[in-house]
């Protein structure tokens, strides 16, 4: 007989292991779960989550000149600033009407030339003041010039009167085209006892390039300004009368025969100028490999270009060749007589008022104009430095037109009017480039760029604000194409030209739209760059951008919370540095750069990687600054890539770039010689000596944590040190080595890990040296609600 009562039993014990086992595999299926999606630092980022919404569209102004807009944006929209940065900006960079004009008022102009042309010459004569100067003496007049053999302005002449200083400029003159510098200055002393000192840029109808042939008449002039350091916003807030033109022009198309183009989606490839002025040349942005040196930029590649196809080819810059930067980074080289042997092979047939500018930046107590002069202006007898190469542009373009047989221009003008660390200056220029757009919207036979490399840096803004940092990648980019130049290119890339404005656009772009422009035009030209319908879903994951950067478009990437989980990354990129700087100074005895030592991160934003969907960690550093420098903390901008994959311990971190958003020049006083001035904080007052008794407790403090200290290796001056933050919920390792005259190898391990999440593969050795002290790794706790554990143990070996 069946025994139900069993039977019954059995059945019940069945259930129950079922549901004993469906709740096991449901906890296994969400301890899976919550590992591989929920704690992985927003590893799969949704920008429609970090909607950025504004309180009241009046408080930041539209930077925008369409009007009676027909193009849409396409995937990539603009980054919208923040109502907190527009305030700011209100406050500091209202306009200042009296920067309009010079505040020293000039002298006047000694003399000015004369160009008298026949059939079969030219004749050049001057025609010089004669009340302003006091004569007689034999050096009432001086004439200077820039000695080819030094590149100094020297006297080359002096003169008794006004009427034998006429008759020998003409020879000086000539004597200077020779040599490619088309400019003289000539000195005097007034009636009331003042110096005076006159730039007399020589008249382009003398210089210009000319062949025995008729210029072919669709052959159009390309004039290229670089307004180095000026985003797209600094733009529209400073420069109010260039703006007010453009926007003039838009609502009435038949005040004048030309259109502006605003490409409103402009990204930088970099943040710095090399980086971007590569890319306009060549068309190419740096080797990845070459990431931290200065190579040369290839210039010759789009002055051969132009050149080949029968053009004259002008270089010019408002900067001084004693500084530097410019000419002398461009082209690789640090002294005048390597500068003159590499302008032989740059196809430029010379560079307008270019080295006037030591001469105008000398008078003023600088060699470059971007910490200083004084007062938020550069002037030279009365008027602004840039107006004379404005001016200079615009009457070589005159002399061009007068002369069927003058070659049509390439001109390549960089301005560093706006390159200054309070970026007030750029103001000064407005009054200039207002009449410069003028002139040449009425030049028919000439397309004008007018653009920036990057935005404004170390300025208190980008330093302070994370809408500073996007300006910085956010430059300015117009195109002035009169009615002439627009039929030869043709509608259809007219019709491109205006959809392009709101699309996401490079300095590549831009190259590739100049490459074409070399032969004459007949309504067609090839459409490539600008001039072709650039793609409505492309964004900055579609560019070769250099790092770090910001993307111009809304929601690239996303803000994350400036919490203790991500200090293991903000460790681990101070690191990084700090091991760098290591390596640089340690044979020094006693150093001047010291450790950097992090008192907070801000300005966290996260993004995925376009090649393998790894997480970017962008963030801001703020260290102790040393006391030669103005501000009390340097800022470091770094990014952090970080590869979680299941079922692995170590993250993998790699600092894939920094920048330094203060300025550090000041550095150069204290540095230790052969240290990277980017990575150096000293001070004037104190070296860092490198033994044991040289740190004071403060020294090792990270983020306001102070540190343990073990000893290792029955040693007094071998250490492991540990910052634990938030009850281990993120800990940080060094390893100090503060003998003299012994190296350790010190191999760590970890033991009893639970829970942990590291910033590399462990066990690792690091290679001590005498007085340095090198990051080991940074962890963090991978699910922030169960428990976690760590012990590191090391062995030492001398080395």
């Amino acid at each position: 007989m069946l025994n139900i009562s069993k039977i019954a039993s059995k059945t019940s014990r069945g259930k129950i292991l079922q549901m004993v086992t469906l709740v096991a595999l449901s906890l296994l299926i969400l301890n899976w779960y919550l590992f591989r999606n929920e704690i992985q630092w927003n590893y799969n980022i949704n920008s429609e989550n970090f909607i950025n919404t504004t309180e009241s569209p009046s408080i930041c102004p539209t930077l925008s000149l369409q009007f009676n807009v027909r193009a849409t944006y396409g995937l990539c929209k603009p980054h919208k600033s923040s109502q907190a940065s527009c305030r700011f900006l209100q406050e500091i960079y209202g306009i200042k009407p009296e920067l309009l004009q010079c505040k020293e008022k000039g002298a006047g102009d000694v003399c000015i030339m004369k160009m008298t042309r026949t059939k079969k010459r030219s004749k050049i004569s001057f025609l010089c003041s004669q009340t302003l100067c006091r004569q007689g003496k034999s050096d009432s007049f001086k004439v200077l010039t820039v000695d080819p053999r030094t590149g100094l302005a020297t006297i080359v002449n002096e003169f008794h009167s006004v009427r034998t200083l006429e008759r020998g400029l003409p020879n000086i003159v000539k004597r200077n085209k020779q040599n490619k510098l088309n400019f003289v200055f000539i000195e005097c002393t007034s009636h009331q006892g003042k110096g005076v000192s006159q730039l007399l840029p020589v008249d382009p109808d003398f210089t210009i390039k000319k062949t025995g042939t008729v210029r072919n008449k669709n052959h159009i002039n390309v004039v290229v300004l670089l307004i180095d350091s000026i985003s797209r916003a600094h733009f529209y807030r400073s420069l109010p009368r260039t703006i007010a033109t453009f926007q003039n022009w838009r609502e009435k198309p038949g005040s004048v025969p030309a259109n502006v183009y605003d490409f409103e989606l402009f990204q930088a490839l970099h943040g710095h100028t090399a980086e971007n002025t590569q890319a306009l040349f060549t068309g190419n942005v740096f080797p990845i490999e070459l990431k931290g040196t200065m190579p040369p930029v290839n210039m010759s590649a789009m002055f051969r270009h132009y050149d080949r196809a029968g053009y004259h080819t002008m270089y010019q810059e408002d900067l001084c060749w004693k500084g530097i930067w410019g000419l002398m980074v461009n082209l690789g080289v640090r002294r005048w007589s390597d500068l003159q042997g590499k302008m032989k092979n740059t196809f430029i047939d010379h560079t307008g008022l270019t080295h006037s500018s030591c001469k105008i930046l000398s008078s003023l107590g600088v060699t470059t104009p971007f910490n200083g002069p004084y007062g938020d202006q550069i002037c030279y007898n009365g008027k602004f430095q840039h107006s004379y190469f404005l001016r200079y542009t615009t009457d070589t373009l005159h002399a061009i037109k007068k002369s069927r047989n003058a070659c049509p221009l390439f001109s390549y003008t960089s301005l560093s009017v706006a390159h200054d660390h309070r970026s007030i200056r750029t103001q000064t220029l407005d009054v200039g480039l207002e009449n410069y757009v003028r002139a040449m919207a009425k030049e028919q036979n000439t397309l004008t760029v007018i653009l920036a490399d990057h935005g404004n840096t170390y300025t208190r803004y980008t330093a302070e604000f994370l809408e500073g940092r996007f300006e910085m990648y956010h430059p300015s980019l117009f195109m002035i194409v009169p009615d002439r130049v627009a039929s030869l290119l043709g509608k259809k890339a007219i019709s491109a030209l205006r959809e392009n404005q709101r699309r996401l656009v490079t300095m590549i772009d831009l190259h590739r739209s100049l490459m074409v422009l070399v032969n004459p035009l007949s309504g067609n030209v090839k459409p490539v760059g600008l001039f072709t319908h650039i793609a409505v879903n492309r964004t900055c994951d579609d560019l070769e951008l250099r790092l770090p950067n910001l993307c111009v478009c809304e929601g690239w990437d996303v803000p994350a919370d400036n919490d203790s989980s991500r200090i293991p990354i903000a460790e681990f990129a101070i690191g990084q540095l700090n091991s760098r700087l290591a390596e640089q100074i340690q044979n020094v005895s006693e150093r001047s750069c010291q450790r950097l030592q992090p008192l907070w991160f801000e300005n966290i934003r996260e993004r995925n990687s376009k090649e393998d969907r790894s997480l970017i960690t962008s963030m801001d550093i703020r260290v102790k600054a040393g006391d030669v420098a103005p501000q009390r903390e340097d800022i470091f901008h770094v990014e952090v890539m970080t590869r979680e994959k299941f079922g692995e311990k170590s993250l993998q971190m790699t600092l894939i770039s920094f920048d330094r958003l203060t300025l550090f020049g000041k550095y150069a006083d204290c540095a230790d010689n052969g240290v990277d001035l980017k990575l150096c904080v000293c001070s004037q007052t104190a070296k860092q000596k490198k033994s044991i008794g040289a740190f004071s407790s403060e020294d090792w403090v990270h983020f306001g944590q102070r540190p343990a200290f073990r000893k290792l290796h029955n040693t007094t001056c071998l250490f492991l040190i540990t910052r634990a933050f938030a009850k281990n919920k993120s800990n940080a390792y060094e390893v100090a080595n503060l003998c003299r005259g012994q190296t350790y190898r010190v191999k760590l391990y970890v033991e009893q890990v639970t829970n942990m999440k590291f910033s590399c593969e462990v066990p690792l050795t690091l290679t001590v040296t005498p007085g340095n002290v090198l990051f080991a790794f940074s962890v963090r706790k991978h699910v922030s609600y169960w428990d976690a554990n760590i012990k590191v143990t090391t062995e030492v070996e001398k080395n």
